[in-house]
């Protein structure tokens, strides 16, 4: 899977071993990021074909962004490369959380 090229100046870091964090964040790594006034989480290629979250804060992004995961897992098709990614991510790691 590709994940989208973005400024090292707008990463926000993320401690992706802190107990705040769900499953999904742990294994995933989603990156936040500032865009403009907007924290936005992203994991893929881009905004359209990734899963894709946003807030105005760190947590809010993440939060939207797992949302937005949950949703896509659920309808995802058999071609779905993003959706594939996360199962086979998850099932590796033993974490069957959909």
């Amino acid at each position: 899977m590709i994940q989208m090229k973005i400024s090292e100046d707008a990463i926000i870091p993320i401690d992706y071993d802190s107990n705040e964090l769900s499953d999904f964040v742990k294994e995933l790594r989603p990156v936040v990021y500032m865009k403009g006034e907007s924290f936005c989480c992203l994991l893929g290629p881009n905004q359209q074909e990734g899963i894709f979250g946003c807030g105005d804060s760190s947590d809010e992004a993440i939060q939207d962004w797992e949302n937005t995961l949950k949703k896509r897992l659920e309808k995802a098709k058999d071609d779905d490369e993003i959706a594939n990614y996360v199962k086979d991510s998850l099932n590796a790691s033993n974490r069957k959380v959909w």
